[in-house]
Formats: structure tokens, C-alpha cells, sequence
């Protein structure tokens, strides 16, 4: 049963060095958002997680916090020869050498992917860093467990390698995450790709894919809360189960819900004006709803 069994004086006791993050320990599920300030660098223009959320523009993704958003190991092998990594050959290229992707001329049809090979469960992330150089332009893409693809950069390569970073999250059917490349190009291009990581994000994290969905990142009076203009949602894909949830908005009110059952995608837009959310599966104790409500309240004066 989750809960810390806290009375008002043991949480005196605790004082600052408490936080949410007990409230998740030994991997109770949940999601945290640990608030939205920018320079925390969890928070995302769009559900690609290439470009950082700034003040007064939408969000499309925020990494969970209730596992410390911690990277796994890469599950990239040492040669991306590797027949389950292998860059496949979708629509008529002509066959890869070594490292090196060849694209003849036709602009978004010639297209290398990979399939991790892996199972990611619905609401999980992948962290992926892809070192480039080439020729010219071209599209790199993640690929979602459904098959689906999101644009994630588009540069024209030159001969000095460069990184590329998105966070994939797993909101379709189907287990598997990818990424690939598209031809941009009316003539022939070469991609060379120098190094490839993929390691998961720890948590489930919030994402919203169409961008008229998004709620904006705004400050006033020095707190940082997202909006919600009335049409806008964030959801996270929880494991089913019965938890407990609570926010708190921009004027530093305290909402505290239990008995939540959740077996679908949810929205942890909770109010039109939030500043931090978290859901956490079991039932919050009062003792774990004082020290929410006092650390939240330091924090958000």
C-alpha cells in the first residue's frame, strides 16, 4: 500500500529534505511532472522532444519525474550491423556499405529505418542520440509502435559529423519504437552515421501530438504553470490500476483525489492553470498529503 504514514510532527521533522520522489519509491507507478520550470530541461515543444519548451510558447511533451526521468543502458549494439539493427532498405535503394546510407533521387520516398527490436511499453520513452555526416539533406524520423512517423530534424549533412537528440514516447498500439531517414534530395545523397544510442527514459511520460492540443508554458508571478485554454490536453498511459492524484494550480491551492481508477490514456491537465501534478498508484495517506501540501507550498509560495 503506497504511503509514507507520516503525522504532522514527523513531517516538521523531515523538513526540506522531503519531496515527492518518496512517494514513488521501490517503483510504485505513477507520474510526477516536478513542476515547470524550463531549466530543467524535461519539458518539450512538441511529442518529438527535440526542441526545449520556453516561456510563452505550447508544450508537447513532459518527461515524468516519479523515477527520477533516469536513462537506462544503451540498447544500441556495437555494430549497427546488427541483423535486428540493421538500417533496412525500405523502397529501392541501393544496398547500404558499412556505415554509409545511399539515396538516390526522390525526395521522401527513399527511406533507411530501424526497428530497436525491443518492447516498450505504451507510455514509456526512448532517449535517441544519432551522430551524422553526409552529402546533403535529409529527414530524420522516429517511427512509433504503430508504424506512424513524427519528423524529428532536417538538416543538410556536410562532412563534419553532428549530434541529433529526440525522446520518442510509445502512445500507439503496437510495442515497438524506430527511427529512420528520408531522401531530401533531387540528386543523389550519402549519410554516414557515426554513432547511435538508445536508452530508455525511466517513467511514463505525458505527450500531446497535435499541436492546436497543446497547453502553453507560461510565467506570472514568478511560478511557471502550463495553460490549458480550455482545448487542450496532456495524457499519460498509466498501468491500470486505482490511484490517487493531486495538483496544484497557479494561485497555490491544493487538490487532493483518491480512488481513481485509470485503465486509459489520462490527462494530467487537472486545471486551467497548473503549476506540478502527480498521480501515484495506491492511496495517499494523510501524513503523504501534508508534506505534498507543504512541500508544494514552499515551493510555490
Amino acid at each position: 500500500m503506497l504511503g509514507l504514514g507520516l503525522s504532522i510532527p514527523q513531517v516538521a521533522v523531515l523538513g526540506p529534505a522531503w519531496s515527492p520522489a518518496a512517494l514513488f519509491s521501490g517503483g510504485v507507478p505513477g507520474f510526477w511532472a516536478g513542476g515547470f520550470d524550463p531549466a530543467r530541461g524535461r519539458m518539450f515543444q512538441t511529442h518529438a522532444g527535440t526542441v526545449a519548451a520556453v516561456d510563452g510558447l505550447t508544450v508537447g511533451l513532459v518527461l515524468d519525474m516519479s523515477q527520477g526521468a533516469a536513462l537506462g543502458a544503451n540498447t544500441a549494439p556495437a555494430s549497427l550491423t546488427a541483423p535486428a539493427w540493421d538500417f533496412i532498405n525500405v523502397s529501392g535503394n541501393a544496398a547500404r556499405t558499412a556505415s554509409t546510407l545511399h539515396f538516390e533521387n526522390a525526395i521522401d520516398r527513399n527511406i533507411y529505418r530501424v526497428d530497436t527490436g525491443l518492447i516498450w511499453p505504451a507510455g514509456t520513452a526512448i532517449e535517441i542520440r544519432v551522430t551524422l555526416s553526409g552529402s546533403g539533406p535529409c529527414r530524420l524520423i522516429g517511427i512509433s509502435g504503430a508504424g506512424n512517423t513524427t519528423t524529428l530534424y532536417t538538416p543538410t549533412l556536410t562532412g563534419s559529423p553532428v549530434e541529433y537528440v529526440a525522446r520518442l514516447v510509445n502512445h500507439e498500439a503496437g510495442s515497438g519504437l524506430g527511427f529512420g531517414f528520408y531522401g531530401q534530395s533531387a540528386t543523389p545523397v550519402d549519410i554516414t552515421v557515426h554513432a547511435v544510442s538508445v536508452r530508455q527514459i525511466a517513467g511514463r511520460h505525458a505527450l500531446q501530438a497535435t499541436a492546436l492540443s497543446r497547453p502553453t508554458l507560461t510565467l506570472a508571478s514568478g511560478r511557471y504553470h502550463l495553460y490549458d485554454d480550455g482545448n487542450d490536453t496532456l495524457n499519460v498511459t498509466l498501468p491500470a490500476g486505482t490511484y490517487s492524484r493531486a495538483w496544484i494550480d497557479n494561485l497555490g491551492a491544493v487538490t487532493v483525489e483518491r480512488g481513481i481508477a485509470i485503465s486509459a490514456a489520462e490527462n494530467v491537465l487537472r486545471a486551467t492553470r497548473i503549476c506540478d501534478v502527480l498521480y501515484a498508484q495506491g492511496s495517499l495517506t494523510a501524513g503523504d498529503e501534508v508534506a505534498l501540501t507543504a512541500w508544494w507550498q514552499g515551493r510555490f509560495p
